[in-house]
């Protein structure tokens, strides 16, 4: 997974480091405020004005949408601010409990950010700019929290520029000795292409559980047949969800069922994400399921010989999902004294005319209408698999999202599962105990 995904325990525990910190400078710790800006106005200024962004963002796409927002307004100049992942969520709350807090940053530590009134709620440019209809409704929700300090609903806190997205990889030179001449669009069909690699001594499916990459496996089942709010309820923590769901059933039988049958790399339980991805361009497996974030290393290993599709739905004409994420999703402090030409920057971060700069940073971005990159690469499928999820409203977030020791539970319980030494109830009760301590300790 992506570096802002892998690291939820990293981004939980700067988040607590930081509240103490601003608590004991003597901010408001109990209620969520909602500090709104003064009259909103999609009109940015023509005086000189100078705005401070700080960024964990070392790929170069702040850098970009920053140069791009500056040409539209040539009496804009927005100074960035960046360091590394580990000392910006570390430091980041604290930045913006200062005197002289950044006008723009990276969202990183939402709960605490918002927990001490330190944002501007985002809830009138979202109306002005008509976000809550250009952009899908999980993209905002990622970023929307309320008194409960749950994610998932609530007023807005930042907007994201990019998305990362779950698919499937496969390897056209294994699929055309095979006789598969399309990457399967339903479940039977992958079904039927997995029988057809193990009938001929082929790896169907590279799996790397060492990084709880099984689990993407059963959500990404299970999401074929479960609606994005129950799931998204869960990994957002709101009271009453449950991880005890039709769907996960279904997708955790699936993967046990699939270890069982030899598709899966016999050293799967062994198996880090480097190495999966290393196994696959070497020509070991017909498929892995895997993110965007792989894409160039997956290119550069087997160049024409790969492709990237959105994961099969359940039947023909289903639901297409996608486990997605937002990056360099940006948020503005709430002492900034230009919230109107902040909130134009987050408005372009979002717009066309950023969505080639977002693009060629490896991330999707929300108005793809305009890309056109080269015929047969990842970047074509990956776009192509985007847009369907996008018109199939078939965004979730990531289950190891959904409490601080997530992945770490679903690593161990997804190697028991494939190993058949856990069954299928027992896996699901006891994510599901992991879940119910993390949301009521």
């Amino acid at each position: 997974m992506k570096s802002n995904r892998l690291a939820g325990g990293l981004i939980a525990a700067a988040a607590l480091v930081a509240g103490t910190a601003i608590t004991a400078c003597g901010s408001s710790a109990t209620a969520t405020g909602a500090a709104s800006p003064g009259p909103v106005s999609t009109a940015v200024t023509s005086s000189p004005v100078t705005l401070t962004l700080a960024t964990e963002d070392l790929s170069g796409l702040t850098q970009s949408l920053v140069k791009g927002f500056e040409k539209l307004h040539p009496n804009v100049k927005i100074n960035i601010e960046t360091s590394a992942y580990t000392a910006y969520t570390a430091n980041i709350n604290l930045r913006l409990a200062s005197s002289t807090p950044p006008d723009l940053s990276e969202a990183v530590v939402l709960n605490s950010s918002v927990q001490h009134h330190l944002l501007l709620n985002l809830d009138k440019y979202a109306s002005l700019y008509h976000w809550t209809s250009a952009i899908s409704p999980y993209a905002l929700n990622e970023y929307r929290m309320g008194p409960t300090l749950k994610g998932g609903s609530g007023p807005l806190w930042a907007v994201s520029a990019g998305f990362d997205l779950t698919g499937l990889y496969y390897n056209k030179t294994l699929a055309a000795r095979l006789g598969i001449q399309n990457p399967p669009t339903t479940l039977d069909e992958f079904n039927a292409d997995l029988r057809k690699a193990k009938a001929a001594h082929i790896t169907g499916l590279e799996v790397a559980a060492n990084d709880g990459h099984a689990a993407f496996l059963i959500q990404q089942v299970a999401d074929d047949y479960e609606p994005p709010t129950p799931v998204n309820n869960w990994i957002f923590g709101k009271s009453g969800a449950t991880f005890d769901l039709p769907g996960v059933t279904k997708g955790a039988t699936a993967l046990a069922g699939w270890a069982k049958s030899g598709y899966i790399n016999a050293s799967a339980n062994a198996t880090t994400l480097t190495q999966a991805v290393a196994a696959f361009t070497t020509n070991k497996a017909l498929f892995l399921n895997d993110g965007n974030w792989d894409a160039a290393a997956i290119q550069k290993g087997l160049g024409a010989h790969v492709g990237f599709a959105a994961f099969p739905a359940a039947t023909a004409g289903g639901r297409v999902n996608s486990m997605v994420g937002g990056t360099a999703g940006y948020e503005i402090s709430a002492k900034t004294k230009n919230p109107n030409v902040a909130a134009a920057f987050l408005n372009y971060s979002v717009s066309p005319q950023a969505a080639a700069s977002v693009f060629a940073s490896g991330n999707l971005p929300s108005s793809a209408g305009s890309l056109t990159p080269a015929p047969g690469t990842i970047l074509a499928d990956t776009l192509t698999a985007w847009q369907k999820v996008q018109q199939s409203k078939g965004l979730y977030g990531y289950y190891a999202g959904a409490y601080e020791a997530a992945n770490t539970d679903f690593i161990r319980t997804t190697e028991e599962l494939m190993g058949q030494s856990l069954t299928v109830p027992s896996f699901i009760s006891q994510v599901q105990s992991g879940w119910a301590q993390a949301h009521t300790s």
